[in-house]
């Protein structure tokens, strides 16, 4: 019952930040990108460092590259996002 929440709680979020115009393609291409590094190198890496013990600098290197693309990620997200407040600001 709680996710039906969320998931109307969010939907209610992207539609106000539609409306304000500051939804942008951008940050959809930036989200998938992070789950694809997320869920396509360290997730492998980690079910294979479960199997085979000795392979912890796989293990190490792909949670150091999804910490680096978070990083990334959070860094070009507060950008954009203000950049988009401030167009809005000068706009009004």
């Amino acid at each position: 019952m709680f996710e039906l929440f969320k998931l109307a709680w969010d939907f209610i979020v992207l539609r106000n930040e539609a409306k304000h115009g500051r939804l942008q393609v951008r940050m959809f291409v930036l989200a998938g990108a992070f789950l694809l590094v997320l869920y396509g190198v360290v997730l492998p890496a980690g079910l294979y460092y479960i199997n085979h013990p000795k392979a912890l600098p796989l293990f190490v290197a792909a949670a150091v590259l999804a910490g680096v693309s978070f990083v990334i990620t959070a860094w070009l997200g507060i950008a954009w996002r203000r950049e988009a407040m401030r167009a809005e600001s000068e706009g009004k």
